[in-house]
C-alpha cells in the first residue's frame, strides 16, 4: 500500500495595520517649482499612500494576510485609494463617518536624487470614531500603528497588548497622541526626524540605557532609522533572539544602492519589519532590521510607488 506525502503549507502571517490612508499624486521633476512657477513633470503616478497603508501593501506582497483599519470614505479619491489597496491584496476596513473626506497628498520626486517633497492634510481635522473597531480586531501575529487616527490606534493597542501579538509603532514624526500610544507597544521604530518635544522629555539618540531614560518607551525594542545611514537599535529584552543581555544596542548598515525614488521607503521598511517579525519570532532584532532594510533598498532603486514590488521575486 502506497502512502502520499502531504505537506501542509504554513499559514500566512496575519498583520493588522491601523492608521492613515491618503491618495498620493506623484510627479517626477527635475526641480521643485519656485514662487508662481509652473513646471512640466517627467512622469506621474497615482496610488494609495500613508504609513499604515503602505506597510500593509508590502506585508501582503511578501506573503502575509494584511488587514488595514483606516478611514477612506466615499469620495472619488477614496475610491481610487481603495481600488489600489485591494488590487495589492490588502483587506480594507473603512471606519470613516459620513462627514469624512480623505486627503490627497501632492508629491514631487526629484529625478536627480530620488528625494521627495510632500504636501498633505494627513488625517485631516475630522476625528474618526473607534466605535465598532473590536469587530475587526481578529487574532493577529503583528499590529502596526502609525499615530494617525489616534482613537483607532489606541483602541487597537489596548486590545492587542493583552495578547501575544507584536505591537509596533511607526514613529515617523512626533505627534502629541504618541504620549498615549507608545507606552502600549513593544517595538518603536522612529525616524531621524522623530524628536520628542521638551514638554515630554528629549528622546535620547544614543546609549544602551535609552529605555530607562524615557518613560514613553516601555517596550523592549527601539530603533532609529536615518535613510541610507546606519540604523541604531536598542533592546532591553534579555530573552529576545540572540541579544546578549538587557540593554543591548548596536547598528545595522542598510545596503548602499543608487536612490531613484525614496517615496514611502520608510513605510515599506516598517511593513517589511512587521512581516519578518511575524514569520521569525525568535530572530534577533538586528537581523529583522537588516532584512527590512534590504526590502527598503529595493524600493528606492525603482521609479514609482508600485512597480518595484515586482523585484521582490
Amino acid at each position: 500500500m502506497s502512502t502520499t506525502d502531504v505537506r501542509t503549507k504554513p499559514a500566512a502571517p496575519v498583520g493588522v495595520f491601523v492608521g492613515l490612508t491618503v491618495l498620493d499624486v506623484v510627479h517626477r521633476v527635475t526641480a521643485l517649482p519656485g514662487r508662481n512657477e509652473k513646471i512640466t513633470a517627467l512622469s506621474q503616478f497615482l496610488a494609495a499612500g500613508g504609513p499604515a497603508a503602505n506597510a500593509a501593501v508590502i506585508f501582503a506582497a511578501l506573503g502575509g494576510s494584511a488587514r488595514l483599519i483606516t478611514a477612506i470614505g466615499d469620495s472619488a479619491q477614496g475610491a481610487a485609494a481603495r481600488a489600489d489597496l485591494e488590487a495589492h491584496g490588502v483587506e480594507v476596513i473603512d471606519m470613516a463617518g459620513s462627514d469624512f473626506l480623505m486627503s490627497i497628498s501632492a508629491v514631487a520626486v526629484l529625478a536627480q536624487s530620488g528625494e521627495r517633497a510632500v504636501t498633505s492634510p494627513d488625517a485631516g481635522k475630522v476625528a474618526v470614531s473607534a466605535h465598532g473597531i473590536r469587530d475587526y480586531l481578529m487574532p493577529a501575529n503583528v499590529l502596526l500603528i502609525d499615530g494617525h487616527h489616534p482613537g483607532l490606534g489606541l483602541a487597537a493597542v489596548r486590545f492587542y497588548q493583552s495578547t501575544a501579538t507584536t505591537c509596533i509603532a511607526d514613529a515617523g514624526r512626533w505627534k502629541p497622541q504618541f504620549e498615549a500610544l507608545l507606552p502600549h507597544v513593544d517595538t518603536v521604530i522612529a525616524s531621524a526626524d522623530f524628536d520628542v518635544p521638551s514638554s515630554a522629555g528629549a528622546l535620547p539618540r544614543v546609549g544602551a540605557t535609552v529605555f530607562s531614560e524615557h518613560e514613553l518607551f516601555r517596550g523592549t525594542r527601539l530603533a532609529r532609522t536615518a535613510g541610507p545611514d546606519p540604523i541604531h537599535w536598542w533592546t532591553r529584552d534579555a530573552g529576545f533572539g540572540t541579544s546578549p543581555s538587557p540593554n543591548a544596542n548596536g547598528t545595522v548598515q542598510p545596503p548602499v544602492v543608487p536612490a531613484v525614488d525614496t517615496l514611502g521607503a520608510g513605510d515599506f521598511f516598517h511593513g517589511a519589519y512587521a512581516y519578518f517579525a511575524a514569520t521569525q519570532p525568535h530572530a534577533d532584532f538586528a537581523s529583522l532590521l537588516g532584512q527590512a532594510a534590504q526590502v527598503a533598498s529595493l524600493r528606492v532603486q525603482r521609479l514609482g510607488p508600485r512597480a518595484w514590488l515586482d523585484s521582490l521575486g
